[in-house]
């Protein structure tokens, strides 16, 4: 009862905060997303990174006049890495939740740094022939612990550019005998556009 009481009262707090802030927004992020895999010893063939893109609804709390404020994410991300001829071409599905501490030197640049947890929910190698196998026995580390650095410039009041880089804290303790290493972890670097969709 304790509980279910004190999670009732966050929310009426952050609620409130958020109605009575002069400058709260709600936008949604898209972006283009260029990951790789990394280890601490090289592969024994030569990847590539991974082309692909990212989704994220963004909850963006800016008290009235300051130069700092919090923007709390859900979205998605797709991760992995591949070779040329495309025989591997991993595919990591991320369900991701960045919370970012932003600093805004001026009124349209805005700095932004902090932790995003992510889940794995799917992990597969998809074949030459479009078919795929799962990569669950070797990347079963659901939990995903990261950082993200990021800048942003408006445009306008609606639409915002900017570019971000995350590596994962995270590693995959599991040999992965395709690429011969151990104790990989993730990153990745995206462009997006950020779309403001209420005030």
């Amino acid at each position: 009862m304790k509980l279910r009481l004190s999670i009732t009262a966050l929310f009426v707090l952050f609620f409130n905060f958020t109605s009575n802030a002069q400058n709260y927004h709600l936008g949604l992020r898209l972006g283009y997303t260029q990951s790789s895999l990394n280890a601490s010893s090289p592969s024994a063939i030569s990847l590539k990174d991974r082309q692909s893109f990212g989704i994220g609804l963004v909850h963006t709390i800016r008290p009235y006049q300051s130069k700092f404020g919090v923007s709390i994410e859900t979205g998605y991300v797709l991760k992995g890495t591949r070779i040329d001829n495309e025989s591997l071409d991993y595919r990591l599905h991320y369900i991701n939740a960045p919370i970012l501490f932003d600093f805004y030197p001026t009124e349209k640049l805005k700095l932004s740094i902090g932790p995003e947890l992510g889940f794995l929910a799917d992990a597969r190698n998809r074949l030459t022939d479009s078919t795929s196998v799962t990569l669950e026995d070797i990347y079963e580390e659901r939990w995903d612990v990261s950082g993200t650095l990021s800048v942003s410039y408006a445009l306008d009041f609606f639409l915002d550019i900017g570019a971000r880089y995350n590596r994962s804290f995270s590693k995959f303790r599991t040999p992965d005998n395709n690429l011969n290493r151990i104790d990989q972890h993730s990153e990745y670097f995206q462009i997006f556009l950020a779309f403001k969709i209420a005030n």
